[in-house]
Order: structure tokens, then C-alpha cells, then sequence
């Protein structure tokens, strides 16, 4: 599924335009992105939680970018799913 089905989803769920429903998405994407940034975790009951962490870098490796001898450590964002998701499968 990509973004605008999903926003078609969501706007058939919820009994919204098409373009109601691609603000809610947005909405939520923005809000998202702010909390990550601000507190390091965003925890969606009955989804799952989003929480930033670092990665270790690579002190052997090159950046693919800049050619640089050492790929630094960076935050990465992990998704750890809720029990009701994981006990839909």
C-alpha cells in the first residue's frame, strides 16, 4: 500500500474527502517527526512505538557520499510493534 491509498483508506474509514484525509495524514507525519526529534519516542496504542536510536557508526567504512574514512554514529528511528498488532498474525 503507498500514501494514497492509504489515504483513501483512511478518508473510507473515516468519512472524509480525499483531501481531509491527506491533512489528517500529514498532520500526523509532521506531528510525528516534532515528537521523535523533541522527546525520542512516539507510542501509538494498539500500533506500536517509534523511538529514535543511535547507531554505532562504522570506524572502518567510507561514507558513500562524501568519501569520508569513517561513517559517524547517527540516530535512526526503530518501530517496535504493539501487542495487538502483534497478536493479529
Amino acid at each position: 500500500m503507498n500514501k494514497a491509498e492509504l489515504v483513501e483508506a483512511i478518508a473510507k474509514q473515516a468519512n472524509l474527502s480525499s483531501a481531509q484525509a491527506a491533512r489528517v495524514y500529514s498532520a500526523l507525519m509532521k506531528t510525528t517527526r516534532a515528537l521523535l526529534k523533541k522527546e525520542g519516542t512516539v507510542t501509538l496504542n494498539g500500533l506500536g512505538t517509534f523511538a529514535v536510536a543511535k547507531s554505532a557508526g562504522q570506524p572502518g567504512g567510507r561514507g558513500a557520499e562524501t568519501g569520508a574514512p569513517r561513517i559517524p554514529p547517527k540516530g535512526v528511528v526503530k518501530f517496535k510493534p504493539g501487542k495487538e498488532m502483534r497478536d493479529m498474525f
